[in-house]
């Protein structure tokens, strides 16, 4: 481990905090070992995690075989291990971009489906209230209608 960190020791970084020039599963090994040591965790203690959170497979090898860029992860160990080493395994990697796209695209269909959702419920509030303004309307002529019937003086008074 110590030639991986001196191989990339001085080199340029992009904002994320992976080398430019590394593939995916060089990002995802620098990302692992750089999160586990920032958590203050050894190979085992990661391990051990692992397995409490149901990895029972995961050992101290299999922690240093992902941090040497040997072996991939499953999307249930990415999350599981990120839970214990924190956030920021995938930076950097392609994955990380296109989940990033289809969270973006996950994100505007369901605006669009709440918004087209709002604006039915708003259609449906108008004719609502539209139905309530006529049924208002014909309630007032028939209360004046009636009570015009019942004091004919009043209505003689303003014809006159």
């Amino acid at each position: 481990m110590g030639d991986r960190e001196d191989r990339w020791e001085g080199e340029l970084e992009v904002l994320s905090g992976t080398p430019q020039a590394a593939d995916d599963r060089e990002r995802v090994a620098f990302n692992v070992q750089r999160l586990r040591k920032k958590a203050g965790l050894s190979q085992q203690a990661v391990a051990d995690a692992m397995q409490v959170a149901g990895q029972t497979t995961w050992h101290q090898t299999t922690v240093a075989r992902v941090e040497a860029g040997r072996r991939t992860l499953t999307f249930g160990e990415w999350q599981d291990l990120e839970g214990i080493i924190g956030h920021g395994v995938m930076v950097g990697t392609d994955t990380e971009r296109s989940m990033t796209k289809t969270g973006r695209k996950a994100r505007d269909t369901i605006l669009n489906i709440h918004l087209a959702r709002a604006e039915q419920a708003l259609t449906t509030a108008l004719e609502q209230a539209d139905e309530a303004m006529k049924e208002i309307r014909w309630l007032r002529g028939a209360i004046d209608k009636q009570y015009r019937e019942a004091h004919p003086e009043i209505e003689e008074k303003y014809r006159g």
